[in-house]
């Protein structure tokens, strides 16, 4: 009996604490909705913490980041729809909005502070000089991409960006243009 009581005290407290996130997770997924419905693409995906005359300090304002990290536990069960929509919008973000000047933007203020995305968005923006034919910058990128996260799972693709590129008549031994 005492088991059973424990058990279902248990349940009770995880679904407390899941309808807590999941409120939350939907007040930010708003908030970034909002932001991205703006054109404000990189707080859409990041979130942002601004100066307010309140006893705090700061207000924040979620991003679809925030969305995804509240459910990332495998223990964070089940997955609800927003999660999902949070991901596809913070993909749709880094692989269709943001410019290059806007991704290196986002890396230089979030690197050393908060790194989720930066790997994703560091590939994405190698792989947009690549198309455009500007190996050195690839070059430069996938290499500050493999340097920067060496054990994310990007910076295989890095390093084979790197390979491939390594070859070209535009990159030196060095990685510098020629």
């Amino acid at each position: 009996m005492i088991t059973l009581v424990i058990i279902i005290i248990a349940i009770i407290a995880y679904l407390v604490g899941w309808i807590q996130i999941d409120v939350l997770a939907n007040k930010y997924y708003k908030q970034a909705m909002s932001n991205y419905s703006s054109g404000n693409y990189a707080v859409a995906l990041k979130g942002e913490k601004t100066f307010a005359n309140n006893p705090e300090g700061y207000i924040f304002t979620g991003g679809f980041e925030q969305v995804v990290n509240a459910y990332q536990s495998t223990t964070a069960w089940p997955k609800p729809p927003v999660f999902y929509k949070a991901q596809k919008m913070a993909n749709d973000i880094i692989n269709t909005k943001l410019t290059t000047q806007d991704a290196m933007a986002l890396y230089n203020t979030y690197y050393q502070v908060d790194n989720d995305y930066l790997p994703q968005i560091l590939l994405h923006v190698a792989q947009q000089y690549q198309a455009q034919g500007d190996n050195a910058l690839a070059y430069q990128t996938y290499n500050l991409l493999y340097n920067s996260f060496p054990y994310n799972k990007q910076a295989t693709t890095a390093q084979a960006g790197m390979n491939q590129l390594s070859g070209s008549a535009t990159i030196s031994t060095s990685g510098a243009a020629n």
